[in-house]
């Protein structure tokens, strides 16, 4: 994480405010796997989270995941209520996009396809 704040300058000043404030998202969805889940099910939850963050897209809306959603998980069980034989895996927050916010500006490297793709024929 360290790496990928680097360079970001007066937007990277302002994420751990923006975080603190759970990025100002509009709502949050926590999505939960019961305890002893298999690792199947824990693959078609992200699978489903990925679907959820795409039909937002489509809907207009932004979203993102952030640890910082499902940062306190007892705070958040106490807070909304789920029981303790789920486990909270994902947090995605959901709005209306603000382009004038500093955070939103940030726009992160990434790998070349070819460092982490290997296509067999």
């Amino acid at each position: 994480m360290a790496e990928w704040t680097n360079g970001l300058g007066a937007a990277g000043k302002e994420m751990g405010p923006a975080s603190a404030k759970l990025y100002n998202a509009q709502a949050i969805l926590y999505l939960t796997l019961p305890k002893g889940y298999s690792l199947w099910s824990l693959y078609d939850l992200g699978s489903f989270g990925n679907s959820i963050v795409l039909a937002a897209t489509n809907q207009g809306l932004a979203s993102m995941t952030a640890y910082q959603f499902i940062k306190y998980p007892d705070m958040l069980r106490k807070e909304l209520n789920i029981a303790d034989d789920e486990e909270i895996i994902i947090g995605i927050g959901l709005g209306y996009p603000d382009d004038s916010a500093l955070v939103n500006t940030i726009k992160s490297n990434r790998m070349d396809l070819d460092d982490i793709l290997t296509i067999h024929r």
